[in-house]
């Protein structure tokens, strides 16, 4: 019905249709199918919210005279915590675990980076419970999740493999900033994320984490920061919080997007 409701509207030349991409689905699932419907469809509107520069990018290849605004984060409307997080080798996941196979392979990062130990919060396979580098905490409503992630980092990752950006999902992370990237600043926990995501071109853009070609060279990584810069990142989360506490994100690219069609 929604589809059928936009296509309507999309006639009334008096309204401007602004299509906020939530998921690219055919890209997600590799399904060219669903991309050509998919793009048919983004063609109904006037401008679009993308996530990112990547997601951008490929909107405009795709449709070529796509007018768009960036958020880089999703505004994710919870209340921001004031806990000061100390330097660490815990780091949080949390999200559909599902979709997060690798999980159940993380003993191969306990052999490089033994000090590290990762909170995962979501559905998990008896599996994932089962590795010895990892705490599972249950299920929460993610509303009450900033403020109570017992870590000093979050991290970003999907797919298959615990060595990069492997199987659909993990591919998808060149296009998609996932909504636990606010979750972890909510939180006031600096990223790490991997390279060659859409991701690791925000925490380098901010400030705000560090970027792995694989989770076996995390400890190394935590290794090389002073107290003084995780500190920094701290810092550099703050204002970043409260724009996503207060959906100033969303606000600022419509505000953007106002100013284009004028």
């Amino acid at each position: 019905m929604y589809r059928v409701l936009i296509k309507l509207l999309s006639f009334r030349k008096s309204l401007r249709l602004i299509c906020y991409i939530c998921d690219i689905d055919g890209v997600r699932d590799g399904d060219l199918n669903v991309q050509a419907a998919e793009t048919r469809f983004y063609r109904l509107s006037d401008q679009f919210i993308v996530h990112n520069a990547s997601m951008e990018k490929w909107l405009k290849a795709t449709l070529h005279d796509a007018d768009t605004a960036v958020i880089d984060f999703f505004d994710f409307l919870a209340q921001p915590s004031s806990e000061r997080k100390e330097l660490s080798f815990d780091i949080a996941f949390a999200g559909n675990l599902s979709k997060s196979p690798f999980l159940e392979h993380m003993e191969t990062v306990l052999r490089q980076s033994p000090k590290l130990r990762f909170h995962l919060f979501g559905e998990a396979t008896v599996r994932m419970k089962d590795q010895k580098n990892i705490e599972w905490h249950g299920v929460f409503e993610p509303g009450s999740l900033p403020g109570k992630l017992p870590a000093s980092f979050g991290l970003v990752w999907d797919g298959d493999s615990t060595e990069g950006l492997k199987g659909l999902a993990g591919q998808y992370l060149v296009y998609n900033s996932p909504h636990k990237l606010s979750l972890y600043i909510l939180s006031g926990l600096p990223l790490i994320v991997p390279a060659g995501s859409a991701s690791a071109e925000l925490v380098r853009k901010y400030k705000i984490g560090v970027v792995v070609n694989d989770l076996s060279s995390i400890q190394n990584e935590i290794e090389r920061i002073s107290i003084d810069e995780y500190h920094q990142m701290q810092k550099n989360m703050s204002p970043l919080a409260k724009q996503i506490s207060r959906g100033q994100r969303l606000i600022a690219a419509l505000a953007e997007l106002d100013e284009k069609a004028s």
